[in-house]
C-alpha cells in the first residue's frame, strides 16, 4: 500500500497551508479511505499471517492485525455491499482504542502478507483522527507537549545536554559553525543526548570517526527532535513543526550527508522529510563503519571472543533492507565462530516494543515484547547482545533487569564493539 513501510502519507503540507484551512486528517468512517486502501482490505484472504509475526499480539496485547483488517473488510461489505450508513470506526466499538495504540508499526505484518496489505497504516491513520480529536492519555499528551515546549519527547530542558556537549568538544568535536567543510553532519538524537547508557554509542563512533580520519560536525544547541514520536502518535502538524524547523537549520549550513545511529531518525531523515524538502544522504552508522572496514579506513587491532548475537533493529532491517552490514561488521571484529543467530533475524527480526511510539506510553500485555526477545538472545548462549539502536538498547537493558539476567548477558550498540576492536 506504501513505497516504504517507514514512509507515513503526507496529508498537508503545514508550510502551505491558508491560516484559515481546515484539516481533516485521518480517518473514522471506511467511506473516508482511499480506493486503495479499500481495495486491500478486500484483497485479505484472513490467512493469519500477520498475526503470527505480530510482536504486540505475541505480548498479548488486544491487538491482532489480521482482527483489525477482518473488522474493517465486513465494514466495508456493509457499507457498500448492503448499502447501510457507514459508522465511526471507533465510537461504534468495531475498532477499539486499545488495538490501536498497541501497535508498534514494525511492519513484521507487511513483510508476512502474501498480498502487500499494511494493516498498521489504516491504524495510523486511525490514531490521526483520535488526536485530531484530543483522545490522548496523559503521557501521550504529555509527550506531545514536551516536543512542544523544550523540543525533546523527554521533556527535560535542553540544558540537560550542556555537559554531554562539553565532554564531546573535549573530545575533539566541532560544532558545524565552527566546521563549515565537515563531510558529515552526524545527529545525535534525543536518546544520546538525554540517556546517559545511550551516550556511549556516540562516544564510541566519535572514536570510530576519528580513527578514520572522517571529517564530521554536530549541531550542538542546534539539534532538535526530528519529530518522529509525533507522527507515529497521530499529531502530523507537531511533526511537521519540527521537521521543517530542522530541514531550514539543514540548509542553512549546506548539509549534505547526515551520519545517524538512530534506525528512526534514519528513517524519518530518508523516507519522510524529502516530502517536505529535505533530500539528504542520510547513512546509518552501521553503512559507514561497514565501508570504513571495507575501504582499509579504519583499522582494528584485535578481534573480541565469546559468544555475540545480533538484534536487528526493525527500522533498520525490515524496514529499510539495512542486514548484512551489521553482520559484515561483526565478522571483522569477533573471532571466527563467536556470531550466532536467534532464530528470528534480518527482515524477520522481532521488535523490542518501542517503535510506533510505544517507547513514551503504556500498552496493556501479558508480556513484554522485549523480555521475548531477549529470551530469544538467552536461548543462543551468546554472552552479548549487539544492538544498532539506542531505543533497543535501553528496552533490552530493561528487559534484562526485569528478566533478571544482568550477569547473564550485556547489551551493547555495534559501534561500542567496534570501538574497543581499534
Amino acid at each position: 500500500m506504501q513505497a516504504s513501510p517507514g514512509k507515513m502519507r503526507t496529508p498537508f503540507k503545514l508550510d502551505e497551508l491558508e491560516p484559515t484551512a481546515e484539516i481533516t486528517i485521518g480517518f473514522k468512517q471506511v467511506t473516508e479511505l482511499s480506493w486503495r486502501q479499500k481495495l486491500s482490505l478486500d484483497a485479505c484472504t484472513d490467512c493469519g499471517r500477520c498475526e503470527v509475526s505480530c510482536p504486540a499480539f505475541a505480548a498479548g496485547t488486544p491487538l491482532s492485525p489480521r482482527m483489525v483488517v477482518q473488522k474493517l473488510k465486513g465494514e466495508l461489505w456493509r457499507v457498500y455491499g448492503r448499502g447501510e450508513e457507514a459508522k465511526d470506526v471507533v465510537a461504534s466499538g468495531l475498532i477499539e482504542e486499545d488495538e490501536v495504540w498497541a501497535c508498534t508499526t514494525c511492519a513484521a505484518c507487511v513483510e508476512a502478507c502474501p498480498v502487500l496489505i499494511s494493516p498498521f497504516e489504516y491504524l495510523l491513520e486511525i490514531r490521526r483522527a483520535l488526536t485530531l480529536e484530543g483522545r490522548l492519555d496523559r503521557r501521550k499528551s504529555g509527550m506531545l507537549t514536551n516536543l512542544s515546549r523544550v523540543f525533546n519527547p523527554y521533556g527535560l530542558s535542553p540544558a540537560e545536554r550542556e555537559p554531554f556537549l562539553r565532554e564531546l568538544r573535549e573530545m575533539g568535536v566541532k560544532l558545524v559553525s565552527e566546521n563549515p567543510g565537515a563531510e558529515y553532519l552526524y545527529w545525535i538524537g534525543c536518546a544520546s543526548h538525554y540517556d546517559a547508557r545511550s551516550r556511549e554509542i556516540v562516544k564510541s563512533m566519535v572514536k570510530i570517526l576519528q580513527a578514520a580520519g572522517i571529517s564530521f560536525a554536530i549541531l550542538g544547541d542546534e539539534e532538535l527532535c526530528t519529530g518522529d514520536p509525533a507522527r507515529r502518535m497521530g499529531e502530523e502538524g507537531r511533526y511537521q513543526e519540527l521537521a521543517l524547523t530542522n530541514i531550514e537549520t539543514f540548509n542553512r549550513h549546506n548539509i549534505r550527508k547526515i551520519l545517524v545511529h538512530c534506525p528512526h531518525c534514519f528513517n524519518t531523515f530518508k523516507n519522510e522529510y524529502p516530502d517536505l524538502g529535505g533530500r539528504y544522504e542520510v547513512i546509518h552508522h552501521t553503512q559507514l563503519i561497514g565501508e570504513l572496514l571495507r575501504t582499509g579506513r579504519l583499522k582494528l587491532r584485535k578481534k573480541l571472543g565469546g559468544k555475540l548475537t545480533l538484534h536487528d533493529s526493525c527500522y533498520l532491517g525490515r524496514v529499510n533492507g539495512i542486514v548484512e552490514e551489521p553482520r559484515d561488521i561483526i565478522g571483522e571484529a569477533v573471532e571466527t565462530g563467536s556470531f550466532v543467530e536467534m532464530k528470528r533475524n534480518r527482515r524477520n527480526s522481532f521488535c523490542c516494543g518501542a517503535g510506533g511510539a510505544n517507547y513514551w506510553y503504556e500498552v496493556k500485555r501479558r508480556d513484554r515484547e522485549s523480555v521475548l526477545r531477549l529470551n530469544e538472545a538467552l536461548e543462543t548462549g551468546a554472552g552479548t547482545m549487539v544492538v544498532e539502536c539506542p531505543y533497543c538498547m535501553q528496552m533490552f537493558g530493561d528487559a534484562a533487569r526485569i528478566a533478571d539476567a544482568e550477569d547473564k548477558i550485556k547489551i551493547r550498540d555495534i559501534a561500542e564493539v567496534v570501538a574497543e576492536c581499534i
